[in-house]
């Protein structure tokens, strides 16, 4: 076995679990617990992709810039991505809950793209220093992690509904537990080269929105992940009521 691999696996895990519940359960717990209607919850979920897609390439050359204190730009991104998915599920909002909503969610989407870039990045440079069929063995471990990370944030909160009244906060606590073991064990992986010259983000954007194709494929790519967003958003809306509907119906049957 390949050392210290296990390390790549568990914080793609950590990304993973983060991840899933953007969409699946944060617009559900608001909506249920504090009564936020699905349409304002739609529009702030809409406003913050849009951030999203415009603040990628500025994580993208901030991930650069800062390359070579890799590992205290990671341990900060950490710390916001904990903090934010604390403050998302485990503490009352102190304000509006829909603006407290878009406040964690814009600190959980930045935390979670800026260490989505480092990893995949770190990934490329760690898999060339593995000889033949490096980068396949890597990907391995790391999808792998990732997979286990999307079924952990998919279960979690449902098997911990068994076990306590607050699931959604014990599966905050939970997943800074999973953060501090990632964070240490992958301490090691991160090297810290020397930051290449960039450009700055602004400039980055003019080549493509200059271009006519390039403009085209953007317009593509949005329809295409549109139906995403919105199905997996909306699935724990559609499957809870048609659960419970059919739940009720078989109890009727049962009582004829």
């Amino acid at each position: 076995m390949t050392p210290r691999l296990y390390a790549w696996s568990l914080f793609a895990a950590l990304i993973a679990t983060a991840g899933l519940p953007i969409y699946i359960h944060a617009p559900k717990f608001y909506v249920d617990s504090y009564g936020v209607s699905l349409a304002s919850m739609g529009f702030v979920l809409a406003a913050l992709r849009l951030i999203d897609v415009v603040q990628d390439p500025a994580l993208g050359w901030l991930a650069e810039s800062t390359r070579p204190h890799r590992k205290t730009g990671v341990a900060l991104a950490v710390i916001l991505l904990v903090a934010s998915m604390a403050a998302l599920f485990a503490v009352t909002p102190p304000i509006a809950p829909l603006w407290w909503f878009a406040l964690c969610l814009t600190g959980l989407f930045s935390a979670f793209s800026f260490l989505t870039i480092c990893f995949y990045a770190e990934g490329v440079a760690k898999a060339e220093t593995l000889g033949p069929g490096g980068h396949i063995r890597l990907a391995g471990w790391r999808e792998g992690g990732s997979l286990l990370g999307v079924c952990l944030a998919a279960v979690a909160p449902v098997a911990l509904a068994a076990a306590t009244d607050s699931p959604f906060t014990a599966f905050a606590a939970l997943f800074a537990l999973l953060a501090i073991l990632a964070t240490f064990t992958m301490q090691s992986q991160w090297q810290g080269h020397a930051a290449e010259p960039t450009p700055s983000p602004f400039a980055l954007f003019r080549p493509v929105l200059a271009d006519r194709l390039a403009r085209r494929l953007l317009l593509i790519a949005l329809l295409n992940a549109t139906p995403v967003a919105v199905t997996s958003t909306l699935f724990l809306f559609f499957v809870e009521p048609c659960a419970e509907a059919l739940r009720k119906s078989r109890i009727g049957d049962e009582k004829s």
